[in-house]
């Protein structure tokens, strides 16, 4: 007997970008800002294997699903050598199972409360550059990822810890990171 199973991913969304840049001068002030919005609107989100589909939009709380909505918007002030940056990263809300019924009576596909609430965190970087050796640029930098240490939501999973926090791929379940380093370009 041959046994074929096909799998197919489907994805369908929109991507939308917007960015500005400008100088201070005409308030009298040194240096040049700007501003970058990065957002992703999910419309559909599928897997499909053995003609069985799995819907898997706005699932937050399963390792393949992904929220309607995601975005990051950075600010930034360029001064010099100076570049200081405030990032803030968004995960839309979402389920923790497209298949679980809030409030069912099924004991397999029940579930108290499906529904995962939005997060927000906020990186802070810092990066000063130099030209020390002529053409080469030595840049030293610094990086405060989700700066407030907010928690990634509470998400119920079907696995041996039933109350995992987040899914490590979509949430930042590390908490406040700092981090030092030194790049040269030569």
């Amino acid at each position: 007997n041959l046994i074929v199973l096909e799998r197919r991913c489907a994805w369908r969304g929109i991507d939308f970008e917007l960015s500005y840049r400008a100088g201070l001068k005409p308030l009298h002030l040194p240096g040049q800002v700007s501003l970058r919005a990065l957002a992703s609107n999910i419309q559909a989100r599928t897997i499909s294997l053995g003609g069985a589909t799995t819907n898997l939009l706005g699932e937050v709380g399963q390792t393949n699903g992904v929220p309607r909505w995601h975005g990051q918007f950075q600010t930034a002030y360029v001064w010099g050598p100076s570049n200081t940056a405030l990032t803030v990263n968004y995960i839309g809300r979402g389920v923790v199972d497209n298949t679980y019924i809030q409030g069912g009576n099924q004991a397999l596909l029940s579930i108290n409360n499906n529904t995962v609430a939005s997060n927000t965190t906020l990186d802070l970087s810092e990066t000063v550059s130099t030209t020390p050796w002529g053409g080469s640029t030595l840049e030293l930098y610094g990086v405060i990822q989700n700066l407030t240490n907010k928690s990634p939501p509470v998400v119920g999973t079907p696995s041996d810890n039933p109350f995992s926090i987040g899914t490590s791929a979509l949430y930042d379940t590390i908490g406040r990171q700092f981090r030092l380093g030194v790049r040269l370009r030569y």
